[in-house]
């Protein structure tokens, strides 16, 4: 058994001693088209029995998406439970050069704003109807407070980013729920974090789960990029998930439970 399994294994027979479920939930950014390392994607949740929520980018949809996904027929028989959700409009970085990269951020022009969130709902609605959970993934986890009020409005009714939330709503009508470990070292050449920070990362969300230093209804949320991932990452992806699977702890979550859509 490898080290971080261990780690990983001493905070869950926490949770399995204290007879409390430690839930959990999968999101993965920037799908847009059919392409193999989204099979791959898909065959590891369907290996390891755990949902999948696929942010996908609606400017830049291939309709095909839908048709290459699962049938819904299939979950609990061959497959787990893939879910979409809106990842921001196109995927565009309207930040000055100063500032950290952001599709939505405040100096945009509101009406713009207002009709890429609505036309982006409208775009996976009509494409992927029921696998559709109305929740937004802003690119680059960011988007500025004073859009949050345009959500509900467009057809949204969650939020997700990165970090503990502060709190389960974050807007009137809006569920909360982040994700909280990136398996991707953005900072240093795009490459693998490493399992040792990857699972760190998850654990020490756990802990200030099970401690209630944040919100312990919050389910720990694993972050992936498909497109980005080395051999290192999709090594590592499995092995984790795999590892997750053993234990009688772990409750894996789909999007819908996850937003109560």
């Amino acid at each position: 058994m490898s080290d971080w399994t261990r780690d990983l294994y001493r905070e869950l027979d926490q949770w399995n001693f204290d007879g409390v479920a430690a839930t959990f939930w999968w999101r993965d950014d920037d799908a847009h088209a059919p392409s193999e390392e989204l099979a791959k994607l898909v065959g590891l949740s369907a290996r390891y029995r755990a949902p999948l929520s696929l942010a996908v980018i609606p400017a830049k949809l291939d309709a095909s998406l839908a048709r290459e996904l699962p049938s819904e027929k299939s979950v609990g028989k061959s497959h787990a439970e893939i879910s979409v959700l809106q990842h921001g409009y196109a995927h565009t970085n309207h930040a000055p050069p100063d500032e950290k990269k952001c599709e939505f951020g405040a100096a945009r022009d509101a009406a713009e704003v207002r009709r890429e969130l609505a036309d982006g709902n409208r775009v996976l609605q009509d494409v992927f109807g029921a696998r559709f959970v109305s929740a937004f993934a802003p690119p680059w986890n960011r988007i500025a407070p004073k859009w949050l009020e345009f959500l509900r409005p467009a057809g949204l009714r969650g939020l997700t980013t990165f970090g503990a939330r502060t709190a389960r709503q974050a807007a009137p009508e809006i569920a909360a729920a982040n994700t909280h470990a990136d398996i991707i070292d953005w900072k240093n050449g795009k490459r693998f974090l490493g399992a040792a920070r990857a699972t760190a990362d998850l654990c020490a969300h756990l802990a200030a789960r099970r401690n209630g230093d944040v919100d312990p209804a919050e389910p720990s949320g694993l972050l992936t990029h498909h497109l980005a991932h080395d051999a290192d990452s999709w090594a590592f992806l499995a092995d984790f998930l795999g590892a997750l699977d053993e234990h009688p702890a772990v409750k894996w979550l789909p999007a819908r439970a996850v937003f109560q859509v």
